[in-house]
């Protein structure tokens, strides 16, 4: 029963972070709450990280996992985590180059078009007054 209340509780800090995390990217790192205006976003983030590698220590003993082979893991997990994200953020890129271009390549074509019926137009004009010359 405590090894429930205990994924309970992880679960619970998850959520928190993932919380405080929405926060720092909606309403920016340096700002409060409006009620409390205790700590900043990003501190508050902080905490509840913190809260996170508490309630999973408290789960490594509890379930009595090899904590030591966790440790020796940690650096190829954040390095695989750290691959992941640049190459996310080189596809980002890519892809907003991509969109910009596009963007831009269509308000040519816009002006082109424009600049077309604008002639179209002068071409009729012309040919009006040459049937009918008043």
């Amino acid at each position: 029963m405590k090894h429930l209340l205990y994924l309970s509780k992880m679960m619970e800090e998850c959520g928190e972070v993932i919380q405080a995390a929405s926060k720092v990217l909606i309403h920016g790192e340096d700002n409060t709450h409006p009620i409390d205006n205790k700590e900043t976003n990003l501190e508050r983030l902080q905490s509840e990280m913190e809260d996170v590698l508490a309630i999973f220590a408290v789960i490594s003993t509890e379930y009595k996992l090899d904590s030591y082979t966790m440790g020796e893991n940690i650096p190829k997990k954040v390095e695989k985590i750290v691959t992941v994200v640049e190459r996310a953020l080189e596809e980002a890129i890519a892809i907003k180059e991509a969109v910009d271009s596009e963007e831009k390549a269509e308000a040519n074509t816009t002006e082109e078009g424009q600049e077309d019926e604008a002639v179209e137009e002068a071409v009729a004009e012309d040919n009006l007054k040459k049937v009918y010359p008043h």
